[in-house]
């Protein structure tokens, strides 16, 4: 259409969401034009705007004044491709107020011609071409899809990984209560370890000291320690 009319494209990207096709479609650019010297309207180009319409041919032996008006489209009562979308704001500006009714449909002046309007019966099996406004995004609902569907690649563990869960399979057992035992992981390298003997002694003292200093904190400690199963551990004193 937009060569039909000879009418110059530029760039203009953006996403057509109320569409009878119900998808969500990228424009090809924009187009600019005048209607008439007051009404001027910016145009969208998308690949398909909706399905034929009507969605099926219409019987209109039973009209009567249809084949004396110059009508916009000579041929509204067979299925035919929509070139042009217009919107709300821009129909009532075309649209004159002669209108005519005729067997339940509305005959209605513009600029363009007699334009005829509202329902007819179909077929029950006609397929039918409405506009709707979707708020979803389609290449985003993809992504999410294929990502559920696809299949996740085996991560590969590092060495420490590996010898974290070789020890937990080796030295997990059951106790006679019923709970799992497991013996805590220690590097087998006393040399990663560094020299840390010296600086956990220094706390150990501190803390000697710091509860001899205070008998109330002292006995509190020693309550928790023996509830807290220290001595069971194999606690002692340094």
């Amino acid at each position: 259409m937009a060569k039909a009319l000879m009418l110059d494209m530029r760039k203009g990207r953006a996403t057509i969401s109320a569409l009878g096709t119900g998808q969500q479609q990228k424009t090809k650019g924009l187009l600019s034009t005048a209607l008439n010297d007051s009404v001027k309207v910016n145009l969208h180009a998308i690949p398909r705007i909706t399905g034929s319409m009507p969605s099926s041919p219409i019987d209109k032996s039973h009209l009567r004044h249809v084949d004396n008006l110059p009508l916009a489209d000579p041929h509204f009562n067979l299925p035919g491709k929509i070139d042009i979308l217009l919107g709300s704001d821009v129909i009532e500006e075309v649209m004159y107020d002669n209108r005519i009714k005729d067997n339940g449909l509305s005959i209605r002046d513009s600029m363009f011609g007699w334009v005829v309007s509202g329902s007819v019966n179909k077929p029950n099996d006609s397929i039918v071409s409405a506009h709707v406004a979707l708020d979803v995004d389609t290449d985003q609902l993809l992504t999410k899809f294929w990502e559920l569907d696809s299949v996740q690649g085996r991560r590969h563990q590092t060495l420490e990984e590996r010898e974290c869960e070789e020890h937990f399979t080796r030295t997990t057992r059951r106790g006679s209560d019923g709970r799992f035992i497991v013996q805590m992981p220690f590097k087998t390298s006393i040399a990663q370890l560094g020299l840390s003997k010296a600086n956990a002694m220094k706390r150990y003292l501190n803390l000697e000291r710091t509860l001899h200093r205070e008998p109330r904190l002292h006995e509190r400690y020693s309550v928790h320690t023996r509830a807290s199963g220290a001595g069971s551990l194999g606690a002692r004193t340094i």
